[in-house]
């Protein structure tokens, strides 16, 4: 008997003849005693953590103990949705699929629908594969018509078929997809794509609004209605609370930059986040959309999905780095070199690299282990809120309302999440080189001469607990909703070189041991490292009043958390 061979069985044949074995009347009544005693003990304190966190914890009395697979695709009930959240480290992507696909339908064993509502893929090291296909590929099989969103990234974790957690940066699809309620009269997910052949098409639409508008009027900017008639949502529909965000590396400064300012204009109480793709071999593109053919996505931009409106997106963002010296001036850039840096306690510029030379000297026994360590980072200021009807415009010549704000309460004003930081790289000229981001001309024809900036550092230990603090602000932050919703999932968009270190040093990933400690094991989340994270700064909440802008963070761990808050 033990030398026999096993006999091969599928998947799910294993998985009924695991879930068929004989129960006695006896084991059965004695599992009901048990439980009728320990109900009441157990039904305060869960009735306790649901209310306090929106977080309910399945006490499974007197069965044997599941592990986490089993909690985490224990069958939902008919009203709550269903969520594919899973790994497939395969090295024919194809086969990927196939895996995926099979998960896909048993976390959606208790349903009567078996196709999905929406979906994100992230692939990594499918260098041959086109992203298209495989987007497409993942589109068909999950059933979503489109609403399927595909991006390169340089890694990704999540529980695979097994049961087990797995971080790899190799060859892999890390697949996050819903399937709300049958009786939900939710809008479907409208996926789409911007580039500047859009970006033309769009700006031909707000023109024709606005003649339109000259005639019939309207209460809204044709900028907004534009957007939203391009982005398919009618009038009359709700908005959604929750937008994802894939951004293509190769996108000019321009599109990004117009396409956030838009959907923060024509969405103010949805949350955009996501990240930006990582880098492809040339002849390749980072991103594609399942509902566009491989023709429109021939040029770099932006991609995403607006969510239904039953489902909110809440993020939460977390520094990894730590300020270093003072604050700083770049007085003269041009792209991505900056030339000259100023302190406010001097009078004249200095070249950039003796700058940073002068700050290290500077610094305490700490941070100059951390800057030997890591290097600098250097922290842009973030751009201001939008102001579409030029309320804050100051004006000398015709007066204002209010004044500018001096140097020195811009400098009050300022916190860690102001910043956006960037890598730094010294020249042997005397000059720095500034990764993933373009300065354009410092000073500039119009406006000020020079541009805020703060050095900082890596320093990881202040970040895991940043990101605890942050995380229990978010916490505190979800009592303020009307109704609170547990999390049917994450997406923790983290920095390649904070998950890299971490994994270096055996640690657990960015942001999920302290998930799972507020949360529990059972709530489904994934690690996406990304080149940016692309998100509010802060905690912000779906459809709350006080948005802020969206960016495009770095060295940063911003959570995504989903909710199914239907009405």
């Amino acid at each position: 008997f033990m030398t026999m061979k096993p006999t091969a069985r599928p998947l799910h044949a294993h998985r009924v003849a695991c879930n068929s074995v004989p129960q006695t009347v006896a084991s059965c009544t004695h599992r009901c005693n048990l439980g009728s005693r320990l109900s009441d003990f157990k039904g305060s304190f869960a009735d306790a953590r649901e209310t306090a966190f929106g977080v309910g914890v399945a006490a499974f009395v007197g069965r044997k103990r599941y592990g986490r697979r089993q909690l985490q695709r224990s069958a939902a009930s008919n009203d709550a949705p269903a969520v594919c959240c899973t790994l497939s480290t395969q090295e024919d992507w194809r086969a990927a699929v196939a895996e995926i696909q099979a998960e896909a339908l048993y976390c959606a064993r208790s349903k009567q629908k078996k196709s999905f509502d929406f979906g994100i893929v992230h692939i990594c090291k499918y260098d041959e594969a086109s992203v298209f296909d495989i987007t497409k590929a993942l589109d068909e099989a999950l059933g979503t018509n489109g609403a399927f969103a595909g991006a390169v990234v340089n890694g990704c974790a999540a529980p695979c078929s097994d049961g087990s957690r797995q971080s790899t940066t190799g060859p892999a699809l890390q697949v996050t997809a819903v399937q709300l309620p049958e009786g939900s009269a939710s809008q479907a997910a409208k996926p789409f794509f911007v580039g500047n052949s859009q970006l033309m098409e769009i700006s031909s639409l707000i023109c024709r609004i606005q003649g339109q508008t000259r005639v019939q009027g309207g209460q809204e900017m044709a900028l907004v209605r534009a957007w939203r008639q391009y982005l398919g949502l009618e009038q009359g529909e709700a908005h959604p609370r929750g937008i994802l965000l894939f951004i293509d590396p190769l996108a000019s400064k321009y599109v990004v930059r117009t396409v956030l300012g838009a959907l923060d204009m024509a969405f103010p109480h949805a949350v955009k986040c996501g990240g930006v793709c990582a880098d492809v071999m040339p002849g390749h593109r980072g991103l594609a959309v399942a509902s566009k053919e491989a023709g429109d996505l021939c040029e770099p931009g932006v991609a995403g999905i607006l969510l239904p409106p039953d489902v909110s997106l809440h993020s939460v963002v977390s520094p990894s780095s730590i300020r270093v010296g003072p604050e700083l001036r770049v007085t003269s850039a041009n792209g991505q070199e900056i030339k000259m840096m100023q302190s406010e306690d001097e009078i004249e510029a200095q070249p950039a690299a003796d700058m940073l030379r002068a700050i290290s000297k500077d610094a305490s026994p700490l941070e100059k282990l951390l800057i030997e360590k890591s290097g600098f980072l250097l922290g842009l200021e973030a751009p201001k809120q939008l102001d579409p009807y030029r309320e804050e415009v100051y004006d000398d010549i015709w007066g204002s309302s209010k004044r500018a704000p001096s140097y020195a309460s811009m400098r009050k004003m300022a916190s860690g999440s102001d910043w956006l930081v960037r890598s730094l790289e010294p020249l042997p000229g005397g000059s720095v080189v500034i990764r993933r981001d373009d300065l354009k001309l410092v000073p500039p024809r119009v406006g000020p001469a020079w541009l805020r900036c703060q050095l900082h550092v890596f320093d990881e230990r202040q970040a895991r607990l940043e990101l605890k603090l942050m995380l229990q602000r978010y916490l505190g932050a979800r009592m303020t909703l009307g109704r609170i919703s547990r999390p049917i999932g994450a997406l923790m968009f983290t920095c390649s070189a904070w998950a890299a270190n971490a994994q270096s040093q055996g640690e657990s990933e960015p942001g999920i041991s302290e998930l799972e400690e507020l949360f529990g094991p059972q709530l489904l989340a994934a690690t996406v490292r990304v080149s940016g994270e692309v998100t509010p700064p802060g905690v912000t909440l779906g459809g709350s009043m006080d948005q802020r802008r969206t960016t495009v963070q770095g060295h940063t761990a911003s959570c995504c958390v989903l909710c199914y808050e239907a009405e």
